[in-house]
């Protein structure tokens, strides 16, 4: 199958409650503003599957995705103190063979890998094996100059100078042409001078989990934290699992490849994706990712706390970078927003947590990102701004 997306590096989207980046490739950048709407022509979908929907707050988002224009097509999770509210899907996973989207059905994650690789150095740096502080050639010696000599929290905060990306996502490029090549380009600026949304370099991160811990990162992965939390449907490729539980994206309407098969296709060498945008995961998967992060017990609190604190500001989206997190604070300095987003142009995913309220919601969507980008925000507002069902 041709893939017909075309060639994006990332989109962004302006909301007064979030800045966020949007995306894991080479997509091109967009904003939605605060005063875009949804269509409103309240075609009747194709089929939707309701498991749970609980209150006020589940009523007026289901609404909103099941009043989305024509085409939509997607899944989300809603919870509201420590208590699912939504649980739903929408239209078509798979429009050929009428398969039904629902929360169990694999999906792209895009960039919201980011926060797991960050989540494995992390257990790395809590073992004493590696310092953020460090440049990368103490872990990876074979690395070029210039990046060599950044440091891991550079890589992590976004803040390295390295470019947004280094090559199409499906064109073959080995580990080692990512550490001579990409690693050898020249900086957009000095290292932690500035800010700058970078897919190498957590590419670089994923190098790094892998040359310490002496397993593939997915590997990695799976056994400290994946398979730990029940995760099984998370990854970012899956010998033997059946092709019909994953979501088909959908670009300009043409059904996409499987993202499992173009990276299967690879054989390894699909280092323009590995670490930075190439897991896939369920949104049933993505709500016991949430809990982990959001509770104690399956993640260190140490980690936990460390994984989300805000570490550089940026002014022109009032947000704050932590381990790969968009961090909204109130005038008094507390969270009030955790949250990441991802896209390859068909597919577009969501992870919001609102800390104080208590709530939370993952969404994905395989009917293109152009078309899913206003419902999303549109959920996002009711999330936010409707009041405790408490």
């Amino acid at each position: 199958m041709t893939d017909t997306r075309k060639p994006f590096s990332f989109f962004l989207i302006v909301i007064p409650c979030l800045a966020t980046f949007l995306g894991a490739d080479n997509r091109a950048q967009g904003q939605i503003s605060s005063s875009d709407s949804i269509s409103r022509d309240k075609h009747p979908q194709p089929t939707i599957t309701v498991a749970i929907k609980t209150g006020a707050l589940a009523e007026q988002v289901d609404e909103v995705l099941r009043d989305a224009e024509k085409g939509f097509s997607g899944a989300i999770i809603a919870d509201e103190n420590g208590k699912v509210i939504l649980k739903a899907g929408y239209g078509f996973a798979n429009r050929e063979q009428r398969v039904p989207f629902t929360t169990d059905r694999i999906a792209e994650i895009a960039s919201l890998t980011k926060q797991f690789t960050a989540m494995a150095l992390l257990d790395l740096r809590r073992q004493h094996k590696v310092d953020f502080s460090k440049a990368v050639k103490t872990y990876l010696p074979q690395i070029a100059e210039p990046v060599a000599s950044v440091t891991l929290e550079q890589l992590l905060t976004h803040s390295s100078g390295m470019p947004l990306y280094c090559g199409g996502d499906f064109e073959r490029q080995s580990k080692a042409s990512l550490l001579s090549k990409c690693a050898g380009k020249s900086l957009d600026f000095p290292p932690g001078t500035q800010t700058k949304y970078s897919n190498p370099a957590f590419s670089i991160l994923a190098v790094v989990v892998e040359e310490v811990s002496g397993q593939p990162i997915q590997t990695y992965l799976r056994e400290h934290f994946l398979k730990p939390l029940g995760m099984n449907d998370t990854g970012s490729t899956f010998p033997g699992k059946p092709r019909s539980r994953f979501a088909v994206g959908y670009f300009n309407g043409k059904p996409q490849e499987v993202t499992d098969e173009e990276l299967t296709r690879l054989q390894g060498d699909y280092w323009n994706l590995k670490g930075n945008g190439d897991m896939q995961s369920s949104p049933d998967d993505m709500y016991r990712w949430y809990a982990a992060l959001s509770r104690p017990g399956s993640i260190p609190d140490e980690m936990r706390q460390a994984a989300i604190e805000p570490r550089i500001y940026d002014r022109a989206r009032d947000s704050w970078i932590a381990y790969d997190w968009n961090i909204k604070r109130s005038s008094e300095g507390q969270t009030v927003q955790v949250s990441h987003s991802g896209s390859d142009d068909a597919f577009l995913a969501y992870f919001c947590w609102f800390p104080r309220k208590k709530r939370f919601f993952y969404f994905v969507s395989n009917s293109g990102a152009e078309r899913a980008v206003p419902i999303v925000k549109h959920v996002l507002d009711i999330m936010q701004e409707t009041g405790s069902q408490q």
